[in-house]
């Protein structure tokens, strides 16, 4: 599988912060430097170079992100040129929530990360669901299934 993973040029980057257990401060320490327009463009040049986001609501980080780095001027737009694989609305179909008022395509909701974790049978026992790191780790996990059961295969 992580063949797979990297013919599809897949990064999972070490972006990834847990910011409800440490300062902004903390964090960009650990990365190496105290400026946030900085940081922000080593990761806009990292994400260039990736053949293919991956997240689950996909769409609501893009956005944000996005405004982040409207707001320390740096130049990137993620939607426009970095392929997107969002596993919830990816998986919606296969999942078959009924909607039931819920946000979804045609009668399904979309899937929460722990339902779809939980569809695809990924071990979640040692994930706590209230930090961005984990939420990480389980998309990762979730992916890893998606594709070795070829649900839906990342393409370029």
């Amino acid at each position: 599988l992580d063949a797979v993973l990297q013919r599809s040029n897949i990064r999972l980057s070490n972006y990834v912060s847990n910011i409800d257990s440490k300062s902004y401060k903390a964090v960009v320490s650990e990365l190496g430097t105290t400026d946030k327009k900085q940081e922000l463009q080593k990761f806009s040049e990292t994400l260039a170079e990736s053949g293919l986001l991956v997240g689950h609501n996909a769409k609501f980080d893009i956005g944000f992100l996005n405004s982040e780095f409207k707001e320390n001027e740096v130049e990137a737009n993620i939607a426009r040129h970095i392929p997107v694989f969002d596993t919830m609305v990816s998986m919606t179909a296969y999942c078959k929530i009924p909607r039931n008022g819920h946000h979804g395509i045609g009668n399904f909701k979309y899937p929460r990360l722990g339902e779809l974790a939980q569809f695809l049978h990924v071990n979640t026992s040692d994930i706590d669901f209230h930090q961005s790191s984990s939420d990480v780790e389980v998309t990762v996990r979730c992916l890893r299934e998606i594709v070795s059961n070829g649900l839906v295969p990342p393409t370029r």
